[in-house]
């Protein structure tokens, strides 16, 4: 039990110290030896708990994809119901929510999406802009269909278009990370975010002719 312990203390003061190393250096300048050499272990001794670098780098942003991924799923099951229920108005309150909700996740682990969005250079998620983009274009896509077997008419548009537009729409909360905002000062763009957003769900949203 102990050594279980101790071993899960070590995982977790290697994540604190890797941390620290890649937000001041970046992935692609961050040493292996001084990240254990920080948390007081031999190189060997850190490569029995991650194989690499990048494995490191993983552990800690990974989780906050599968959780940034999942506002954007809840939002779109309660957009279908709102569209049909309540309407436009109801759909840009709840766009606000969204963005609050993602926005609350971001500064729960800010170094974590810092070093996410600008410290992964020379890893796989160094177009995590880009990734984000297509995953809610993909959501999309799924939401417009779900949309027209209901009897929704919506027009088609293609995945250049779509990717565009949530470009448009996503592109001004990256920078909220990227120029690393206070959390007060990020709180103070919701409007502008939400009118964004709102803009961009019209555009989607348009009739076929």
């Amino acid at each position: 039990m102990k050594e279980s312990r101790k071993k899960h203390d070590t995982y977790t003061e290697i994540l604190k110290n890797a941390k620290k190393e890649f937000l001041q250096k970046g992935f692609e300048k961050a040493s292996m030896r001084s990240i254990a050499a920080m948390t007081g272990i031999t190189a060997g001794a850190l490569y029995k708990h991650f194989p690499s670098k990048a494995a490191i780098f993983d552990a800690l942003v990974q989780p906050l994809i599968t959780q940034t991924l999942s506002i954007g799923t809840d939002f779109s099951e309660i957009a279908i119901h709102l569209y049909e229920t309540k309407g436009g108005a109801a759909i840009k309150e709840a766009m606000y929510i969204s963005l609050q909700n993602l926005c609350t996740l971001v500064y729960s682990r800010f170094d974590e999406f810092k070093l996410l969005f600008n410290r992964a250079a020379g890893t796989k998620y160094e177009n995590i802009r880009h990734e984000f983009v297509m995953a809610d274009v993909t959501a999309c896509k799924n939401l417009i269909d779900d949309l027209k077997m209901r009897g929704i008419n919506i027009r088609p548009l293609n995945d250049d278009q779509l990717h565009l537009i949530y470009s448009t729409a996503l592109t001004p909360f990256f920078e909220i990370i990227t120029h690393e905002y206070s959390y007060e000062k990020a709180l103070s763009f919701m409007d502008i975010l939400t009118d964004v957003m709102y803009f961009c769900w019209n555009k989607i949203m348009q009739p076929e002719r």
